[in-house]
């Protein structure tokens, strides 16, 4: 954080990339630190805005509901795909049971022992 407020002193950083950082810092340690609460606290210390504007909230909620979104139909065309792979193992699945089940009548026909 202090070497970002550097950047921006120096004019290396404008403010809005300053507050950019900022706000990835605090959603990878959202990410990063659910399970450490004390970790996460002590970045939310660091970073949180004093104020954030409804419209800054509205644009990164907007943003983040759009990517879920984007993620949901990856995720669903993924499915698809699957499920479209699997069709086809399913029949050569039961196609080789129904053989094996053939093939074990066909053995005890003759008396020859099966196992398994």
């Amino acid at each position: 954080m202090i070497i970002l407020k550097d950047e921006v002193e120096q004019g290396y950083l404008t403010e809005q990339e300053y507050d950019d950082y900022v706000n990835l810092f605090r959603r990878a340690a959202e990410k990063i630190f659910e399970k450490h609460a004390d970790f996460y606290e002590e970045v939310d210390r660091m970073t949180k805005p004093l104020i954030e504007l409804p419209s800054v909230l509205q644009k990164r909620l907007i943003a983040d509901n759009e990517m879920l979104l984007a993620n949901n139909k990856t995720l669903i065309a993924d499915n698809k795909t699957l499920t479209a792979d699997r069709n086809p193992l399913a029949v050569e699945l039961a196609d080789k049971n129904a053989e094996l089940a053939r093939m074990r009548a066909l053995l005890e026909q003759y008396h020859i022992p099966v196992n398994a």
